[in-house]
């Protein structure tokens, strides 16, 4: 008999360790049809910051005006699964003063073991090997709306180890990372970088004086975004 014995890496060890420690997820999957029929879309509260009605009607982004429902007068944004048929979860924006938290997440929903936008850009992933890492579904958005289609939003700063597992089972190569310019996003940058630089090429492109992707205009993203991901297909 003869035993063939592998030294385990730490990178081995931590996904080993990621699933037997991971607790059991209790997930009610929701069919992107009930999501549809159960809001007001396209948001108009999104209509008058700039994004167009086709794009919110795309990602199924509207109000919810159910009375006594968690997210009633909230912006809904709906999270769906790799293959975009089922609702995992969802992220709302408060849309009165008053109302907090600002972004609230549905309950039970574990935002550090999803990527939003993963169902529609994990196809172009796989094809480019580039990610590129905003924060929020908003930045995507404007991404989308501009013939950029390989982004997914952190829900935040911070790119969670079950995040980066996801970007690595498609292959990632390089990682585009545009987070918001203020202190948090810079500094959301600068953790990433420590954290992947030696799995992926990282870059950090500084995007003109808009404080985040989202307010950024065709022109902006033509001028300071588009030229970055051609240069790194031609590496």
């Amino acid at each position: 008999m003869i035993f063939i014995w592998r030294i385990i890496s730490k990178s081995d060890l931590h996904f080993i360790n990621n699933i037997s420690n991971k607790p059991e997820k209790h997930i009610t999957y929701i069919s992107r049809n009930q999501i549809r029929s159960s809001l007001e879309i396209p948001s108009k509260y999104y209509i008058d910051r700039g994004y167009s009605s086709s794009i919110l009607k795309e990602y199924d982004v509207g109000l919810c005006t159910r009375t006594g429902a968690p997210m009633y007068n909230r912006i809904v944004v709906p999270i769906y699964d790799e293959n975009h048929k089922y609702m995992v979860g969802c992220t709302a924006r408060a849309t009165v003063e008053g109302q907090t938290p600002k972004w609230l997440h549905s309950k039970g929903f574990d935002a550090d073991s999803y990527l939003y936008n993963y169902w529609k850009a994990k196809d172009y992933i796989k094809e480019s090997g580039t990610v590129i890492l905003v924060e929020g579904p908003g930045d995507v958005w404007k991404l989308e709306e501009n013939g950029i289609h390989n982004s997914v939003a952190m829900f935040g700063t911070y790119l969670s180890e079950s995040q980066k597992d996801l970007l690595d089972i498609l292959g990632t190569m390089s990682l585009v990372v545009l987070t918001d310019n203020d202190e948090a996003g810079k500094m959301g940058a600068e953790t990433i970088f420590h954290q992947c630089n030696k799995t992926y090429r990282i870059y950090l492109p500084k995007h003109s004086s808009f404080n985040d992707i989202g307010d950024m205009d065709r022109d902006a993203i033509t001028s300071d975004i588009k030229p970055i991901i051609e240069n790194i297909k031609n590496l």
